[in-house]
């Protein structure tokens, strides 16, 4: 329908990548380096990590049903894996 389901205030401008969906978890990834992991059902903060301290200008990219992989604007790769 379009409508918003949830929303998460503690991000609001932080230059957010677009999300990718990881099993029952959110993944974004902002301009500061940091990686962001919300519920998948409620939006609330899961997890998150600074990569290094730099921008993460393009969207995290799937590696398998549970993991992702990010790249900053450095040239730094980094590879998560998410438990459910």
């Amino acid at each position: 329908s379009g409508s918003t389901t949830w929303q998460q205030d503690a991000l609001r401008n932080r230059k957010l990548t677009r999300p990718l969906i990881v099993g029952g978890h959110v993944v974004v990834a902002d301009f500061e380096g940091y990686v962001h992991v919300l519920e998948r059902e409620g939006g609330a903060l899961a997890a998150r990590t600074r990569a290094d301290s730099s921008a993460v200008e393009v969207p995290p990219k799937r590696l398998d049903s549970q993991s992702f992989v990010i790249q900053t604007s450095k040239g730094g790769v980094y590879a998560y894996e998410l438990d459910e």
